[in-house]
């Protein structure tokens, strides 16, 4: 063990060897004017490594310039700078807190961030020994106009420790006072000083998120205790009953000589005969105990209605709901055809969509915040597996199909019984309003959350905690849930992953009664709208792709990436298939061994070219082994990539549901994928903001690679699924269960 004697000379020695680094003002510069950063990303790369060499060089206080105007922040500051030249302990701790060359700068380490813990424990003294400032840490980000492979847009990143005294404003005020040094702009929003979780102010948005949130888990506790009530009531009845049927059973024979014990019995019962007949129908019909109670619950809230809202709260009840075995339509619904068609395996269709799309925004986020982005990029010409990755953009097409399968499998046959124009109309309403309410409250909820709550539950270098950061700007100024924000204000978009509920929105309000109405009306009609809208998709994306003369590596733009009519098309495939579904459930083919064979294989063949292509088909081009692809190629690819994605799914679905596919739809029925892939709406809303929370609280740059993103993708995956189950209790069903108490 060493003394404290040897314990201070050591950290004196790792200081002063530290200080004499920062001290070798040409060391970086040097080895740019030798090519050590020749071709790394490009000049700008090297001119903005030179400029954060100038700004260390020495110590990183004594090249910032101070403000003239003399306040408590900048005499701080200069007590500091004069306790760095002074040799003092204290003084040397923020130097190594704050921006340091990291390794692996010619990988892409393009965030210098020093130590955000040691920041926080840093102090400053004054002559007199006691505590007068201490660190705040502060993130100064820079935008870089660089072009990387597969990389819309680089930044980087400043870490500086300052005295707590300085406010962000005071900080983004001196750095850019010293940006001569830079050859990079600030991005003013994006840049400000952290501040202990505990002192982050708290606005009207945090007690209206504090208190949504209080009422609604109130809601789930009573709805689960009178739940609860009614479980322990009818336990004791049913014991009763149990009791009451078996000494009726016992003394058959025998009623006159116990005619007491019955009389007795028969008082005791006097006040629910109406129970008892209940239950004994109820045991006679052999049905199980939690159907019995389920029964008994439904019963009760016929009787007390006044519970049915409290009720629709209940976390038990909710749960088995949402594990439960789907139901199967009754035979009023369809007809003998189409009984046996199951759809069961769309479950596990969801479920690995939802993970394509996590480790899509994993990559999306993580790039912005890793140190090895070329190291990343040149991984990524030899790894062919990250083209899944990055074409994950492809995944939210899955689920504009399945809505628009649904939305057609279902209404066909219900609008078979409506008659009349007024009643269609009524029909369409209740839809509309129905998938309304079926979408907002949880969409609502993760708003709120996200807005009032995020920036109070952690922090770290690139956690978004200040207000005025774009990400929590945003949703202060544009929080509405109109289901327009694909349309209106989409730049500023709060929770930019919301475009899809926008869009799905617009499909079932719009799309999908024009699409319905004519193919009940006329099937021709409804096909050739159908085709026309496909047509018409493709056709307004080639054109908007080609005017902008957008490459295959801006499939993210705006234009061509959340507007309705980039994406309608796959929706109106989704249409379709569900039409076929309904006419067409069974091939009239025989279905023998031969013939399977046959048809499974050209059809895998087919679906193959289809999906894969899509997915795969602009790997080259994205990994930098092959050339950009001419104007008119790109603007072809993105017209038509989706469109064929839609149509490889819709085989591939239509196959597996009429049973041309059983081995592929036994394992997407899997069980396991029923939980989950009903608590696939929630885990969309929410996962983004996990993905924050572990990307963005990282307390320093990671190096992303294939383990990595793994780790990171199951473990997101598991948080966004749990908390998509709370969010799910709380608020989706009793929302759905509320809905239907009003409807009658």
């Amino acid at each position: 063990m060493m003394g404290k004697t040897q314990q201070s000379w050591l950290l004196w020695s790792i200081l002063s060897l530290f200080y004499y680094q920062c001290n070798a003002k040409d060391h970086i510069t040097a080895l740019v004017k030798n090519q050590y950063f020749h071709n790394t990303f490009d000049k700008k790369y090297d001119d903005f490594v030179n400029s954060l060499n100038h700004l260390i060089a020495n110590n990183v206080y004594n090249n910032l310039t101070l403000p003239a105007k003399e306040s408590t922040c900048s005499k701080d500051l200069r007590h500091l700078i004069n306790g760095i030249f002074q040799r003092k302990i204290w003084a040397l701790q923020w130097l190594d807190a704050s921006v340091h060359p990291p390794p692996g700068i010619t990988g892409g380490a393009m965030h210098w961030m020093g130590s955000y813990d040691v920041c926080l424990e840093c102090k400053g003294y004054n002559s007199s020994g006691e505590e007068q400032f201490r660190g705040s840490y502060c993130t100064m980000v820079f935008f870089l106009n660089i072009s990387v492979p597969v990389v819309p847009e680089l930044s980087a990143t400043v870490g500086l420790c300052m005295p707590n005294s300085c406010s962000s404003e005071e900080v983004r005020n001196i750095v850019n006072a010293t940006s001569y040094l830079f050859f990079a702009e600030m991005l003013q929003n994006e840049s400000f000083c952290h501040r202990p979780v505990s002192e982050v102010n708290k606005d009207a948005w945090y007690y209206i998120a504090v208190s949504i949130c209080s009422i609604l888990v109130i809601f789930v506790i009573a709805g689960t205790i009178t739940d609860l009530c009614f479980y322990i009531k009818w336990f004791r009845e049913k014991q009763s009953i149990r009791e009451y049927t078996r000494l009726n059973h016992t003394h058959e024979t025998n009623l006159n000589e116990n005619s007491n014990v019955n009389e007795e019995y028969s008082q005791h019962f006097s006040e629910s005969d109406s129970r008892i007949v209940y239950h004994e129908n109820q045991s006679r019909s052999g049905e199980k105990d939690s159907e019995s109670f389920m029964a008994y619950r439904k019963y009760m809230l016929q009787t007390y209605p006044q519970f049915n809202i409290l009720c629709a709260f209940s976390l038990p009840v909710n749960s088995v709901k949402l594990c439960a075995k789907r139901i199967q339509e009754s035979t009023e619904m369809f007809d003998e055809r189409r009984k046996k068609i199951s759809l069961e395996f769309l479950d596990g269709i969801r479920v690995i969509s939802m993970i394509w799309i996590i480790t899509g925004h994993i990559l999306l986020h993580g790039y912005k915040l890793t140190n090895n982005l070329k190291s990343l990029a040149e991984a990524f010409q030899h790894v062919w597996i990250f083209g899944i990755y990055f074409n994950a953009h492809l995944a939210p097409d899955t689920y504009f199909f399945i809505s628009g399968l649904l939305m057609c499998y279902m209404c066909l046959q219900r609008l078979k019984n409506v008659v009349g124009v007024k009643k269609r109309i009524k029909f369409w309403s209740m839809m509309a309003l129905h998938r309304f309410v079926r979408l907002t409250p949880a969409y609502l909820l993760v708003i709120i959350i996200f807005t009032g709550l995020l920036i109070h539950v952690y922090d770290g270098p690139f956690f978004p905690q200040d207000l005025n950061t774009t990400v929590m700007a945003n949703c202060r100024k544009n929080w509405y849930i109109l289901y327009l924000n694909n349309l209106i204000n989409s730049e500023s978009m709060c929770l930019n992953w919301s475009w899809y509920i926008a869009n799905d929105i617009q499909f079932t309000i719009i799309l999908a009664p024009i699409f319905i109405t004519l193919i009940m009306w006329r099937r021709l009609a409804g096909i050739i709208l159908a085709l026309s809208i496909i047509i018409s998709s493709s056709v307004i994306t080639y054109c908007v792709a080609y005017d902008n003369s957008y490459g295959i590596m801006q499939i993210a733009k705006q234009e061509i990436y959340i507007r309705p009519y980039a994406r309608c098309g796959t929706y109106t495939i989704g249409l379709l298939t569900g039409w076929l579904l309904y006419d067409y459930p069974r091939l009239r083919i025989r279905k023998v061994l031969k013939h399977q064979i046959l048809i499974g294989a050209c059809s895998l063949l087919l679906i193959a070219c289809l999906c894969i292509l899509p997915i795969f088909g602009s790997y080259g081009v994205l990994s930098g082994l092959l050339p950009d692809m001419p104007r008119r190629t790109a603007a072809f690819y993105l017209a038509s990539e989706r469109v064929s994605f839609g149509l490889g799914l819709a085989i591939l679905v239509y196959l597996c549901a009429i049973g041309w596919a059983n081995p592929i739809y036994k394992c997407f029925a899997w069980s396991a994928f029923r939980v989950p892939a009903r608590l696939t709406y929630c885990a969309y809303l929410i996962h983004p903001v996990i993905v924050t929370i572990f990307i963005d609280g990282t307390q320093s740059p990671f190096i992303i690679d294939q383990l990595k993103t793994v780790q990171l993708t199951a473990s997101i995956t598991v948080f966004s699924y749990f908390f998509a189950y709370i969010i799910s209790m709380m608020v989706e069903y009793p929302s759905v269960a509320i809905e239907n108490y009003l409807r009658g």
